[in-house]
């Protein structure tokens, strides 16, 4: 019993460490992406109220 809970717990803790190393990755993707559109939706923007004046 107590073999198979330490199994579960050191699977479960190897793949947190996993993911962990992954999110700097993630991050700065989702940053870059984030940014990106954000740049694009100002750019509409300005576009939009240049139509307008």
């Amino acid at each position: 019993m107590v073999g198979s809970l330490h199994d579960r717990i050191t699977d479960s803790l190897q793949k947190i460490a996993e993911t962990t190393e992954t999110l700097p990755k993630t991050l700065r993707y989702c940053a870059d992406t984030f940014e990106n559109l954000d740049a694009g939706r100002k750019a509409e923007i300005e576009r939009q109220q240049d139509q307008i004046k």
